[in-house]
């Protein structure tokens, strides 16, 4: 029988294939993890922005396990899990997060949202407030704080912070926010306020406060108009850009806004009532303006 002869290439061949599986297998496993969380945080933002967000919440989930030292991770959680209506979850991340380093006034607001869905008023508008320390041009973040300030019954603070975000954000649902706090406000103060040196049917109360060569109070900022008269002019200035189907609800407002007037006519003259009504116009009396 021929004797068998190994070449040095068929010895080598068969080790060479497994060290080169070895190398590959070597290498893929030695990416870190904090690489690995960066990929994870990756999918979960692809797959918050397809709006799956609980497959995103799950990403982060992993994203933050496996680098503990992520705020980003934590943060992204905190706002999915707010999206998925998770509010206690959101807080819990923010909290984590915090131990790693300052909040911003992005994370603030969130916190802040989610104090507020929980109906945690006072902690809401701690987080708020601080938020508004960071980044006062920050539109949202005045209107939810007035939201929660409303909620606690600090009616005039409330308003501060509605003037504040329609200062930058002259938005229908800011403004009309803004005016029923300031109804509330003329019906728990109006009566104690000194009746104005003028005369019903002369010139009316709808410019009371309204200093002298101004338009209105609304290019008047810090003028000290009657709540009621900021609050009809907000009203009027919504209507006129109202979709239909939000008429009925801003006229009412402006019907009380009439009531009001109408009731401090009759408080600071006897007969004022009528007077006043009369002086408003035929289209007027009686109802809200109705597109006038």
């Amino acid at each position: 029988m021929a004797p068998i002869t190994v070449t040095r290439a068929a010895t080598w061949s068969l080790p060479s294939c497994l060290l080169a599986s070895w190398i590959a297998l070597a290498t893929s496993g030695c990416e870190s993890d904090a690489e690995r969380a960066r990929h994870e945080l990756e999918l979960g933002h692809e797959a918050r922005r397809g709006d799956r967000v609980a497959e995103a919440i799950t990403h982060f989930e992993r994203a933050a396990e496996l680098d503990p030292s992520s705020r980003e991770a934590l943060i992204e959680l905190a706002g999915a899990a707010l999206q998925q209506e998770r509010p206690e979850r959101t807080i819990e991340s923010l909290d984590r997060a915090d131990r790693l380093g300052a909040s911003s006034a992005a994370e603030l607001e969130l916190r802040g949202r989610a104090e507020l869905s929980l109906e945690h008023w006072d902690r809401a508008e701690a987080a708020l407030g601080r938020a508004i320390e960071a980044d006062p041009g920050r539109t949202a973040i005045h209107e939810l704080r007035g939201r929660a300030l409303a909620a606690l019954g600090r009616r005039e603070e409330a308003i501060t912070s509605y003037r504040a975000a329609a200062r930058v954000d002259p938005a229908m649902r800011i403004r009309v926010e803004l005016a029923r706090l300031l109804l509330d406000d003329e019906e728990a103060s109006g009566a104690s306020r000194p009746c104005p040196a003028i005369e019903p049917g002369i010139t009316h109360l709808d410019r009371e406060g309204v200093p002298d060569g101004a338009d209105s109070c609304l290019t008047a900022p810090g003028a000290p108009c009657a709540p009621r008269v900021e609050a009809g002019e907000l009203l009027f200035a919504a209507r006129q850009s109202a979709a239909e189907d939000a008429l009925p609800a801003l006229d009412a407002l402006i019907a009380r806004t009439f009531a009001l007037e109408t009731a401090r006519a009759e408080q600071c003259w006897p007969g004022g009532a009528a007077a006043y009504t009369a002086s408003l116009g035929p289209s007027f009396r009686g109802a809200p303006p109705g597109g006038q």
